[in-house]
Order: C-alpha cells, then sequence, then structure tokens
C-alpha cells in the first residue's frame, strides 16, 4: 500500500506527515506500507524549513533530507490512498486527475477527526512553536490513520 500527502509547496505539513508517518510506520512493523509526499505547486527553488526539521526532531524524526515534488501522474496513481491538508488541495489534485477522486481525502476525513474544521493551516514562514501546533495537529490525525490501516 502507498500513501501520497499533499500540501501547497511540499515544504511544510505533507513532508512533516510523510516523514513522521514513516517513523509511525517503522515503530509499528508496518514495512508494506510506504509513503510519499507532493505539493500541488511544488516551491523547488526552497529548502526544508528549519522549523520544521525542528518541529520533527522533537518527535525523534532525525536526518530529513527533503526535496520539494509535485503532482506527476505516476506518483498520483500508483498511490492508494491521497491525503490532503486543505480543500483546495483536494480541488487542485481533482482538476487535475478527476479519476482519483475515490482516493483523495483531507487528513482530518481520512482520521475521523470529528469536527467541521477538517484544514490544517500552513506554518510556512512562521516561528518554530507554530510549526509544533502544526505537526501535532497532523499527528492526532496519522495515530488515528494507523490505527484504521492496522485494523484493514
Amino acid at each position: 500500500m502507498k500513501i501520497l500527502f499533499v500540501c501547497t509547496g511540499n515544504t511544510c505539513r505533507s513532508p512533516m506527515a510523510e516523514h513522521l508517518f514513516r517513523k509511525m510506520l517503522a515503530d509499528a512493523g508496518l514495512s508494506e506500507i510506504q509513503v510519499d509526499s507532493a505539493g500541488v505547486s511544488p516551491a523547488a527553488w526552497l529548502s526544508t524549513p528549519f522549523e520544521m526539521k525542528w518541529a520533527l526532531e522533537q518527535e525523534g524524526v532525525e536526518k530529513i533530507v527533503h526535496s520539494p515534488r509535485g503532482l506527476t501522474q505516476d506518483r498520483m496513481t500508483s498511490a492508494d490512498i491521497i491525503l490532503v491538508m486543505e480543500e483546495g488541495h483536494k480541488a487542485a489534485v481533482l482538476a487535475r486527475f478527476p479519476e482519483l477522486k475515490n482516493k483523495v481525502f483531507l487528513l482530518k476525513e481520512y482520521a475521523g477527526i470529528p469536527g467541521d474544521d477538517k484544514e490544517i493551516s500552513d506554518p510556512f514562514g512562521q516561528s518554530k512553536d507554530v510549526y509544533r501546533r502544526t505537526l501535532s495537529e497532523i499527528k492526532e490525525a496519522l495515530v488515528k490513520v494507523l490505527d484504521r490501516l492496522k485494523n484493514r
């Protein structure tokens, strides 16, 4: 199984989800699940934000090597589940790949987190504390996604 996380530039939210979930899967001994990330408008000229690396290090994720990637045909069609951070990301993915409508979900939606606010806001350009809060929100959803996958 392959899970793809998608955000805007593939510099903050989706790479945080990718790297944290990869660690969570390894810790759970679930090597058959692969993870990747991409952006609807990848910011290839940007380096990985220090604040993102710092937030991930607080969760035990180290040695992060990441370059922003886009929504390629292969990346999209090879994914079994595509988890996006905002409604706009879902719309952008489905505008380019309408055939994938049955496998594109908001991360919080797929995780089954209750409430009306299903989006994860963008921490780009903000403080370490904002990145940490964003990662905490992502982690809450990933814990539930992991439980869901274990019970498949």
